[in-house]
């Protein structure tokens, strides 16, 4: 992930050519000390927030654009179809149907207390309720 753009211009006719790049702000001179500030704190307080939310990328069975999958909102992870490699990522507000292999997700997601109850589930430890030998409660969302 690119991290956030921010021009500082004496030109503002530019402005519309400067959206091509999404960035994050467009700032014209003369700056203020307090406009300054002001956009100082907004510019941390946007890298704090994108440090504290890891996302996974996954390629949808619908397109060939690439998703990107907030981790901590992943509920489950189930494997719909082994030949086609078609995998069901369940999230609290969402359904995503991706394309790829279960292992490669398991490895990835292991430090994010995911863990992988059967051969075709991965679970978010953040989400169960409760468990037994054979069963698990998720949360209530």
């Amino acid at each position: 992930m690119c991290g956030d753009l921010y021009y500082l211009t004496n030109y503002p006719n530019f402005v519309f050519d400067s959206f091509n790049t999404h960035p994050e702000n467009y700032i014209l001179k003369p700056l203020t000390i307090d406009n300054l500030c002001r956009i100082l704190l907004k510019a941390v307080r946007n890298i704090s927030e994108k440090k504290n939310k890891k996302f996974i990328e996954c390629r949808s069975v619908n397109s060939i654009d690439s998703i990107n999958i907030q981790i901590n909102k992943i509920v489950y992870i189930e494997l719909i179809s082994s030949p086609k490699r078609i995998i069901k990522i369940v999230t609290s507000k969402n359904l995503f149907l991706i394309h790829g292999r279960l292992n490669h997700y398991a490895k990835i997601l292991e430090k994010y207390k995911f863990v992988q109850v059967y051969r075709s589930f991965i679970v978010n430890l953040n989400y169960i309720h409760h468990f037994s030998s054979n069963k698990i409660i998720p949360r209530v969302l």
